[in-house]
């Protein structure tokens, strides 16, 4: 999978790279299995993806804008880099794709409800380095995406999350708005 993205070594000249080296993390390819194998879980702030590295954890959105801008400052040397996008997209999340959310879409009479989802795009094809662990004990959860849109990392905040109310919004009609992110964050939570 990773091998199928462009790689290069990293060079100490740029903030991230710098960063990543002060890991041990040498090239794209490893920063890329480096990220994938952070656990899950969200940043003392989720619009600052650098804080990935420094608090060891991160969510699809944080991981995946790090590693498109580590792929930024690759494209300054390196062919191919800019070639690399950030993805956001919107799936409909349930119980198959997604274990433990079943229980609570059920108490609030749902099986089902938009979730939002990062990952990255070259050259057609998708890649996830949201939960290694997970992947690697049970079967990839297949997503299918009702929306795909390329953002910045720096629009991993506030542009995710309205886009991802919007959909919301326009699934659970019969809940304010409020109400269905709050059941959205019991689902998360069940994960």
């Amino acid at each position: 999978m990773i091998t199928n993205l462009p790689n290069t070594k990293l060079i100490p000249n740029y903030t991230i790279a710098k960063l990543f080296l002060s890991y041990q993390v040498t090239s794209f390819h490893q920063a890329c299995e480096y990220v994938w194998q952070l656990p899950y879980g969200r940043t003392s702030q989720n619009t600052q993806p650098l804080l990935v590295l420094k608090e060891s954890k991160g969510t699809c959105s944080s991981k995946h804008a790090l590693l498109k801008l580590l792929a930024e400052e690759c494209s300054q040397y390196a062919d191919n880099f800019s070639d690399i996008e950030l993805v956001l997209g919107v799936y409909i999340m349930n119980e198959a794709n997604s274990p433990g959310v079943g229980s609570v879409l059920s108490q609030y009479s749902l099986s089902t409800i938009p979730e939002a989802h990062c990952f990255l795009r070259y050259h057609g094809q998708e890649y996830d380095f949201t939960r290694h662990f997970y992947q690697q004990q049970t079967p990839t959860p297949t997503f299918i995406f009702i929306h795909r849109l390329v953002i910045s990392p720096a629009e991993i905040g506030e542009k995710k999350n309205k886009i991802h109310k919007d959909f919301l919004q326009g699934h659970l009609n019969q809940f304010p708005l409020t109400k269905a992110w709050d059941i959205r964050e019991e689902c998360i939570t069940a994960l």
